[in-house]
């Protein structure tokens, strides 16, 4: 069966090679008998994208020769284009800075052609780098614009999905579906099922992240479905591997396993390294599930190799995690040590805070267990930096006050609005009451129209008032946020104030504490629950018992009397 795939595929990609090749041909034919220039550039961007796949420097040097001469006769569309070919080259061989600066100036070009479809797309490719660079907002805005300036149905879908991944990264995982939907159909409307093979993996993806097995695996039941329709391989391998994620999430670690297996094997025979190295590392999840240690060491190493071939540095942390994770199962710290530390050192790279926290837990538990202290106080001191940077409370409510400022300035303008157009509709009334006394002849016809603008005015007054009341609302949560912020910093400021009399006396474990917890362990001195502590630091009551727990741990104390009583011990209750 594994053959017959391998051949299937080989046949379909040789036919494929062969059809762009006399594409190539034709274009580079067309190219040798043009004598108009504007004709020559736009066929050397042309074929500059036929080549990108076969032979990148050659693509990089048609894009180049078609921007100079393009520049060279001020023709601004030409310029354009050569510069987003540029832009996709550089995004190729993983050179986002650059693609980011040809995308860049590709917009300022061919928005002065006024190119909507270029521009669209440029939006689009741009949205893609910001993106892989971790910015996300910034990506966002993008396909937005691509979004508006495109007249392309398929531009849209595409940057529809882009801002569903968006979501899914940001963790919204229902606005995720939202895009991903508005994508979906206009991919159904354009009858394209290899988008819509695509999508209906994206989907599956979110379903997979909200745990909702059920759904998830009928979106890449779909999507295979698609995909063998069309014969695309690359579609068929991803609904394969999804369905296999399912399937071990479900515990049905055969059903997983052959999943993966066939995914694989498209991949490699497609040439797709990164994604055949995904499922072995697939495969060596399944076996350590299975407490095969040793083949799924082997399919990490296998994997490790391809991911240090293609130099991605972030697949490569993700698999040193893994193998750290495996021999901290079999209890060889010394090599866990290793492979947590190599992971962490190449994770530094990337903007994944929860990964790196993890990794930085682990390492610190495993050097307290060696006995270790310093490394392991190294570890959790890089533990709370990379915790910080992932709860952070303050900028939460001040993100959320910025956003409900907004939106009362936004209610305020159309509330200016009305009272303008309500101004106008007086004004207009006094002269038809002038009117009315002027010839009787009229007085019904105007006392029609005037009933009529009553009735608007009556309307326009509703909505003002249901602005208003929309307004308040809006003001009062505000305020309520503000509110409570403060009284918590009041609260903590007067809390320090009050145990801080004689910290001159603290032994050195105590004054260890961070901010958070020497908090924390205030509140308990207030005789506080977890519960109310959590409401205010505004943290979940899980991060209050940690805090908690490293208070005991370097207090030296067993529960929360014995925290309080060494307070009491060094007098800093005095006041």
């Amino acid at each position: 069966m594994k053959r017959n795939w391998l051949f299937i595929i080989i046949l379909f990609n040789s036919f494929s090679i062969l059809l762009a090749q006399n594409k190539i041909d034709s274009l580079r034919l067309v190219l040798q008998k043009s004598q108009i220039p504007i004709e020559k550039i736009d066929i050397q961007n042309k074929l500059a994208i036929e080549l990108k796949t076969i032979n990148l420097a050659e693509s990089f040097g048609l894009s180049q020769k078609a921007m100079n001469e393009a520049i060279s006769i001020g023709y601004p569309k030409g310029v354009g284009v050569a510069q987003s070919n540029m832009g996709l080259f550089y995004y190729l061989i993983n050179n986002i800075d650059s693609a980011t600066y040809f995308n860049k100036k590709a917009i300022t070009q061919l928005l002065n052609c006024g190119d909507s479809l270029e521009i669209s797309r440029n939006y689009n490719r741009l949205g893609v780098d910001l993106y892989i660079a971790g910015k996300t907002n910034e990506a966002a805005e993008n396909y937005l614009l691509a979004i508006n300036f495109s007249n392309n149905s398929r531009l849209k879908a595409n940057a529809f999905n882009n801002l569903g991944m968006i979501s899914k990264h940001n963790g919204d995982h229902s606005q995720a579906i939202y895009y991903h939907s508005q994508a979906l159909g206009i991919y159904e409307l354009l009858d394209d099922k290899l988008f819509q093979s695509r999508t209906f993996s994206n989907l599956g993806g979110c379903y997979l992240i909200k745990k909702n097995y059920l759904a998830a695996e009928e979106n890449y039941q779909i999507a295979e479905k698609l995909g063998r329709e069309i014969n695309d391989n690359d579609c068929i391998a991803q609904a394969l591997n999804g369905l296999g994620i399912v399937a071990s999430k479900k515990g049905e670690l055969a059903k997983s396993m052959a999943y993966f297996e066939n995914s694989a094997i498209i991949y490699k025979a497609l040439n797709f390294q990164k994604e055949y190295a995904q499922q072995m590392v697939n495969l060596g999840d399944i076996f350590t599930q299975k407490s095969d240690y040793a083949k799924a060491i082997s399919y990490y190493n296998n994997s490790r190799i391809i991911f240090e071939q293609v130099k991605d540095k972030q697949s490569l942390s993700a698999v040193y995690n893994n193998l750290g994770n495996l021999y901290n199962k079999r209890k060889d710290n010394k090599q866990a040590v290793v492979y947590f530390e190599k992971a962490i050192a190449l994770a530094e790279f990337s903007n994944e805070q929860n990964f790196k926290v993890i990794i930085a837990k682990n390492l610190s538990s495993i050097y307290e267990e060696m006995g270790n202290a310093d490394k392991a106080l190294e570890y959790r001191k890089l533990y709370d930096t990379y915790k910080e940077a992932v709860i952070n409370v303050a900028e939460n409510v001040k993100y959320l006050e910025i956003d409900k400022t907004l939106e009362v300035s936004k209610k305020e303008k159309q509330l200016v609005q009305q009272n303008l157009q309500i101004d106008k509709m007086q004004i207009n009334r006094v002269w038809l009451l002038g009117l009315l006394t002027a010839s009787l002849m009229v007085v019904f016809v105007l006392y029609g129209l005037n009933q009529i603008r009553k009735k608007k005015q009556q309307k326009l007054e509703q909505n003002i008032d249901s602005i208003s009341k929309q307004i308040d609302s809006l003001k009062s949560e505000n305020h309520q946020l503000k509110d409570q912020l403060v009284l918590t910093a009041n609260e903590l400021n007067s809390l320090t104030q009050k145990y801080s009399g004689n910290k001159e006396n603290l032994p050195e474990n105590l004054v260890n504490l961070s901010k958070r917890e020497y908090e924390v362990l205030l509140f308990i001195a207030e005789g506080l629950t977890d519960k109310e502590i959590s409401e205010k630091i505004f943290v979940s009551i899980n991060t209050v018992r940690t805090h908690t727990r490293r208070i005991y741990d370097k207090l030296l104390v067993n529960n929360r009397l014995e925290a309080v009583s060494m307070l009491n011990k060094y007098h800093l209750t005095g006041e």
